[in-house]
């Protein structure tokens, strides 16, 4: 995109933040219009669930997102163990903890990538950029999207250990649970930092995009 693109876009999307507030149910605009419904539809969820789900702040930020998928990817880890169990996979051996763990990555990565794309698509390339730059519907869905990939990580990595302590420690344990603590520590200055969004999901994507297919292989 053109360096005059760029300037444009971005006037644009000052223009539309500053019309944007957020009245606790709705994103209004500066005529007290609900201008959900302009939101668009592949962030929507996100942007539904960072309003709907009581606030859970620790250290100033909120962790709403981050407890419900945690939770959720919990379920799912469940659910598949369930699955793998009732088709003759033997039960507490690391093959199968290990194929349980591939079914919660392809449930995190198949829900995350179109909504990761949409937002860097929305918005100018900008590594530092600031948070407060964007449209108001662009930071509760960006925000939701690192809170999930945070709560994957931090599930993952107790359920590592605890797959370690019950069925023994495989030396990639060790490369995966750095890569969750420094993803995780990433995530969440970005957060705290209200700056550097872009970044943060180009990352999740470029590292979520072949997930679907290296689990099944």
């Amino acid at each position: 995109m053109s360096d005059n693109g760029l300037r444009q876009r971005k006037a644009a999307t000052t223009q539309t933040k500053a019309m944007q507030v957020d009245d606790g149910r709705h994103i209004i605009d500066k005529d007290n219009k609900n201008v959900d419904n302009d939101v668009p539809f592949i962030l929507r969820p996100w942007v539904y669930f960072q309003k709907a789900l009581p606030p859970m702040i620790f250290f100033g930020l909120n962790f709403s997102v981050t407890i419900f998928s945690m939770l959720f990817f919990a379920l799912v880890k469940y659910a598949g163990t369930q699955l793998l169990l009732v088709n003759g996979w033997p039960a507490g051996t690391y093959e199968t903890t290990f194929n349980v763990a591939c079914l919660v990555a392809m449930s995190h990565s198949t829900v995350i990538l179109i909504p990761l794309y949409k937002c860097m698509q929305l918005q100018p390339f900008v590594p530092t950029r600031r948070l407060s730059d964007s449209p108001l519907y662009w930071q509760l869905s960006s925000d939701a999207l690192l809170q999930y990939c945070t709560g994957y990580m931090i599930q993952d990595s107790v359920f590592t250990l605890i797959r370690a302590y019950k069925v023994g420690y495989d030396p990639s344990d060790t490369v995966f649970l750095a890569h969750h603590f420094v993803t995780v520590s990433y995530m969440t200055q970005c957060r705290y930092l209200k700056a550097g969004h872009i970044s943060t999901m180009l990352c999740i994507f470029a590292g979520e995009v072949t997930n679907p297919v290296m689990m099944v292989w």
